[in-house]
């Protein structure tokens, strides 16, 4: 069997290994306008922006085998005018900066270390939806906004040994990063990465044509001398 030298391989080898150490969890969103209201409270949340992107946390995971949907999902907590669950964060998404108006598409990402098991749930809402899980009132006059929340939450994924000395379930840190997506679907932090990759894949696709020659040959040899032995 011979194998043929492909351009992209190598490349795309290289972007699963920097995620080998680490666990990610990722959703696009579109940044469509919708009807403005004051979250009461909000401006006292942590903030993602242009100009401030990226920012980490570190929050208690809610126990073992805990169903998703029932994380600070209890009647206090739905009642309560501030989020004060232990095992969310509520992140306010600054999308009207000048530096963003032209794109449409986001992607909110998280990383955490793979040495930490947890499952998170990332869910992304509009003013009015937020409001309607705590105290919110109409903006006067009325107005638009591409703001939008994101919720985060957090179930712990692990087991806990009594011979490992462990008793207690430990806080997870993790990274949360907000960012638009070119074209779509290309985030900002890849496009870098892409300028550099690009001249080396149009080389590489240049030299694929004489490397898959020189391998035939080679291949080609070998069972003429194989052959020959065989004789």
């Amino acid at each position: 069997m011979v194998f043929l030298f492909h351009p992209l391989r190598l490349s795309i080898a290289l972007s699963f290994a920097s995620i080998a150490l680490a666990n990610t969890e990722i959703i696009n969103f579109e940044a469509s306008g919708q009807i403005d209201v004051h979250v009461s409270g909000a401006d006292k949340w942590h903030v993602l922006s242009s100009g401030a992107n990226e920012k980490p946390f570190n929050i208690l995971p809610a126990p073992l085998e805990t169903h998703m949907n029932s994380v600070c999902s209890s009647p206090q907590d739905l009642l309560s005018e501030v989020p004060n669950c232990p095992h969310e964060i509520w992140i306010k998404l600054d999308l009207n900066h000048e530096d963003w108006k032209s794109y449409k598409k986001f992607t909110l990402r998280i990383s955490w270390p793979g040495s930490s098991p947890a499952d998170f749930s990332i869910s992304i809402l509009n003013p009015q939806a937020t409001a309607s899980r705590f105290a919110g009132t109409p903006i006067t006059p009325p107005a638009h906004t591409r703001v939008k929340f994101a919720r985060i939450r957090i179930v712990d994924t692990g087991v806990i040994s009594p011979l490992s000395g462990i008793t207690k379930v430990s806080s997870i840190p993790f990274v949360v990063t907000l960012e638009p997506l070119y074209f779509g679907v290309i985030p900002a932090s890849v496009v870098p990465l892409l300028w550099v990759l690009l001249p080396i894949l149009s080389v590489s696709a240049l030299l694929v044509p004489y490397a898959n020659v020189f391998l035939q040959d080679v291949a080609a040899a070998a069972r003429r001398e194989m052959n020959k032995k065989k004789e």
